[in-house]
C-alpha cells in the first residue's frame, strides 16, 4: 500500500475488522461502530456488515440508527430499509413510518417504495396511495411512477386525475 491515501487504509483496516466482526455477530459490531465519533467514521463499518437476513438487519439497522443525525444517517437508514424491502416490504414499510417525521422518513418511504414495485407492482402501489398527504407520499409517488406508467399507464393517469397531490409525481 505504499503511496496509498490514508484514508484509504484506514477504509482498509475498518473493512478487514468489521466485515468477519459482523458477520458472526452482527449486533456487536453494530454496537461498536455506533460508538464510533464521527458520521464518516461511524458509517464505515456500517458498509462492511451484511445485507441478508434478519439479524443482519437488525445489526444495520442498529448502526444507521446509531449515526449522528445528518446525510449519512438518512442514506444509511434507507439504503437499509429498502433491502429490507427486498425481502419483506411491509415490515420495513411499518418501520419506516415509525420514524420521527421529516427527510430520512420521507427518503426511507421512497426507497422501500421503490424497492416493493421492482418485485411487487401493485402491493407498492396500494401501500403508496394510502399513505397520508404529503412530502412523503409525493416523494414515494416519483419513485414509482416509471415502473407504474410502463405496467399499467391508464390506472397511472386515473390514479393523477383523481388525486390533484399525485400530478407532479406521474404526469412529468
Amino acid at each position: 500500500m505504499t503511496g496509498a491515501n490514508p484514508g484509504d487504509r484506514r477504509w482498509t483496516m475498518t473493512h478487514e475488522i468489521f466485515g468477519p466482526w459482523a458477520a458472526t455477530d452482527p449486533a456487536a459490531a453494530a454496537a461498536k461502530a455506533a460508538q464510533l465519533t464521527s458520521a464518516s467514521s461511524a458509517s464505515k463499518p456500517f458498509r462492511s456488515l451484511p445485507r441478508n437476513g434478519a439479524a443482519r438487519t437488525a445489526g444495520r439497522l442498529g448502526v444507521a440508527k446509531g449515526l449522528p443525525e445528518g446525510r449519512d444517517k438518512s442514506g444509511a437508514l434507507a439504503s437499509v430499509l429498502s433491502q429490507w424491502a427486498g425481502s419483506d416490504p411491509k415490515s420495513a414499510a411499518a418501520y419506516a413510518l415509525s420514524l420521527p417525521s421529516g427527510q430520512t422518513r420521507n427518503n426511507s418511504i421512497s426507497s422501500i417504495a421503490s424497492q416493493w414495485a421492482n418485485t411487487d407492482l401493485p402491493g407498492a402501489v396500494a401501500w403508496v396511495q394510502q399513505l397520508p398527504e404529503g412530502q412523503a407520499k409525493q416523494n414515494a409517488l416519483g419513485s414509482i411512477t416509471w415502473q407504474w406508467v410502463q405496467a399499467d399507464p391508464q390506472a397511472a393517469m386515473t390514479y393523477a386525475r383523481v388525486s390533484p397531490q399525485a400530478r407532479p409525481a406521474i404526469i412529468c
